[in-house]
């Protein structure tokens, strides 16, 4: 009798439907856990609404705090401390404070001042008269020297910074007030921080307001709930006041409205509908399932061999990853991915790669990929010519999956049109722009050598400290030259440009081997003739470099630039970044640029900066200035400024180079 050998007719298990019925149950699950819970206003609102006024109260905060070395400057003034001592009248401080030159740097910038000697204003240069009361900042500043805060004028708010006269005039205790008038502008800024609409009030009317206006709108409607508890306007916008010293109330009204009050929380019925769909699935999946024998080739997928995948570092430089599964052949990824459709091994795989050719972009072939950003793979490349010549460059390639994105499309376009015409020596050249197949390119000159963030990272590794003062000024200075170039280009009919670059960075700064300094990257330059443009409030660059006004999304001019070009001086003198942002994430990394540097950045100069020259830090403060009317007010102007510092030379520069990156240059010879 012959037994038959056939496998007996089983159901093949998959895995599918019992994942889909698992995850059905648990949205089900899900969605009964939520069920007849009421969705609570209270415990959310104070929590959001009080978190907007804390962020708010610190960035106002920093404004005072900011003209607290100047007024601890301004009681120190020998003069000053003279005339209190003396006893001089009232009319005679007052003409001290109106016309004498040793007060002037105190007068200067907007900023209004004020003397009060034993509770008696004996000068005021306030735009009020009487002068504003401040009696609990000028009592603060008493009892600890210094103090800030803000004071209630007539329709007006100032953030003040008050210093006790040190050391004290005669038998009277005297008291420096140094404020500056708080704008809508810098109430924005501090809106923009926090992530709310702002109003500062005195219990009777708004004398300040700054942020989206749809929320501004809803503040004058709060005056007279002043410590009120937090609660939600007739929209579920959260919102809740704080007491301020000297009669002040700040007001926080949240830019996203919070989800109204409901019997069942909508999410459950989200989640009862996924359930179901998913249960539904599985169990119509189990059982449509053919019932047939097993077959050999239905052995565990642990058992099969391994799929080698190309991953591209580069056309001519790939490496080998292994994955295990059925074959699944694919095509090429834009981001430089090649699957191998067939099985095969990775010493075949191997072998291979070893017979490709260099991959050929028009007259370029692209050697090795040595970089990439949002709009555009780099690689340095080989262009062939006539008789067998030859040129080392840079080639750009544009991500094929942007090629669908006509604005994109166009920022390339005019990357290439505007760079290709500056002629400088302090600039990147471009050599060629086209399009080969459906690859849109730009051909670069070649830099050999590092970008300014690895000089300095490589410099701190080696030696412990930032770069050397003369070559770091120098290499800022030829930068400031490629700038004030740009900035002052005109087009055939002599019409300025307007070119602004508006990424500015340690990485856009090229210095080479050989000691030469190139400005790259002008792929989100702001110019006239643009074909592209960036619309008001969008936000193109490198938050740690940009200006406050860039950030904030307003129109920008050169003095952006300056300052990117201040930040990229500070960080090579003190070797970190301006601001302590490695935790924040990229939102809140703008709005913290969108306030620009105040008292913590600036002390914090002062402290790192000390060995400089008092002059050179000067210079780089005012470079970084907030305020875009109390920056330097050209590149050509802050170069100006740095000459007496930048005194190395191109051999110094060099020779820098050839220490730090020995190796390197050994390898690529």
């Amino acid at each position: 009798m012959k037994t038959d050998q056939s496998p007996a007719p089983v159901r093949r298990v998959s895995r599918l439907p019992l994942v889909l019925i698992a995850l059905g149950a648990a949205a089900l699950g899900g969605g009964f856990a939520m069920h007849g819970q009421k969705r609570s206003q209270a415990a959310p609102v104070a929590a959001v609404a009080e978190r907007f006024v804390s962020r708010a109260q610190a960035a106002l905060d920093s404004r005072g705090k900011s003209l607290e070395v100047p007024a601890a400057e301004a009681a120190r003034l020998p003069p000053l401390l003279a005339a209190v001592r003396d006893e001089v009248d009232a009319a005679t401080f007052q003409d001290a404070f109106e016309n004498e030159d040793w007060w002037n740097p105190f007068r200067s910038r907007g900023r209004v001042s004020a003397l009060v000697v034993s509770g008696k204003p004996l000068a005021s240069l306030f735009l009020e008269s009487p002068m504003p009361v401040a009696d609990d900042l000028i009592k603060r500043a008493s009892a600890n020297k210094v103090a800030s805060g803000l004071i209630k004028g007539s329709g007006r708010v100032y953030a003040a910074a008050a210093a006790r006269l040190e050391p004290a005039g005669g038998q009277h205790e005297g008291v420096i007030i140094l404020a500056e008038v708080l704008t809508q502008e810098a109430l924005t800024a501090a809106a923009l921080t926090s992530g709310a609409a702002l109003g500062i009030s005195d219990g009777q009317q708004l004398l300040l307001a700054g942020g989206p206006a749809a929320q501004t709108a809803a503040l004058p409607q709060l005056l007279g709930q002043e410590g009120a508890p937090a609660g939600a306007t007739a929209d579920y916008l959260p919102f809740a006041s704080k007491q301020l010293p000297g009669g002040l109330w700040l007001w926080a009204v949240g830019a996203v409205p919070l989800a109204a009050p409901s019997a069942v929380n909508p999410l459950a019925f989200v989640f009862w509908g996924l359930g179901a769909v998913f249960v539904l699935a599985g169990v119509v999946v189990l059982f449509r399932t053919p019932t047939q024998p097993l077959t050999p080739a239905e052995a565990p997928a642990a058992a099969l061999p391994a799929k080698a995948t190309v991953i591209g570092t580069g056309p001519t430089a790939p490496r080998v990853a292994e994955t295990h599964g059925t074959s699944d052949p694919r095509t090429r990824k834009p981001s430089g991915e090649i699957s191998v459709s067939e099985t095969m091994s990775a010493t075949a795989v191997a072998v291979d790669l070893r017979e490709q050719k260099p991959h050929v972009l028009g007259r370029y072939s692209l050697l090795d990929r040595i970089g990439e950003g949002g709009m555009a793979e780099i690689f340095r490349a080989i262009l062939h010519g006539a008789e067998g010549f030859e040129r080392t460059l840079v080639v750009k390639r544009m991500h094929p999956h942007l090629l669908g994105l006509p604005e994109a499309v166009a920022q390339f376009v005019d990357e290439a049109r505007l760079q290709s015409g500056l002629a400088h020596s302090n600039i990147v050249s471009v050599f060629d722009f086209g399009r080969a197949g459906n690859d849109y390119f730009l051909a670069l000159e070649y830099v050999a050598g590092k970008d300014l963030e690895k000089v300095l990272l490589r410099h701190m590794s080696v030696h412990g400290k930032p770069l050397p003062t003369p070559i770091a000024m120098t290499i800022i200075r030829e930068v400031l030259l490629a700038l004030e170039y740009a900035h002052t280009r005109v087009d055939a009919k002599g019409k300025p440009m307007e070119i602004v670059h508006r990424d500015v960075s340690l990485s856009n700064v090229l210095v080479s081997y050989a000691g030469e300094v190139k400005l790259s990257d002008f792929g989100i330059v702001k110019a006239e003739s643009r074909v592209s443009k960036t619309q008001m409030g969008m936000v193109k660059g490198n938050a740690g470099y940009m200006s406050p006004e860039q950030a904030r999304g307003e129109a920008v001019d050169a003095r952006a630039d300056v300052f990117a070009a201040g930040v990229v001086a500070f960080c090579c003198l003190v070797g970190h970044a301006l601001y302590n942002s490695k935790e924040l994430t990229p939102i809140n990394q703008i709005l913290r640029a969108a306030v620009g540097p105040g008292h913590t950045e600036f002390s914090r100069m002062d402290l790192e900066m000390t060995k400089l020259d008092p002059e050179l830090v000067q210079v780089i403060k005012q470079a970084m200035a907030p305020t875009v009317d109390q920056r330097i007010r050209s590149a050509g102007e802050f170069a100006r400024m740095l000459r007496p510092f930048a005194t190395a030379s191109r051999e110094d520069i060099s020779q820098l180079m050839h220490e730090l990156f020995a190796a390197e240059i050994s390898r690529d010879a």
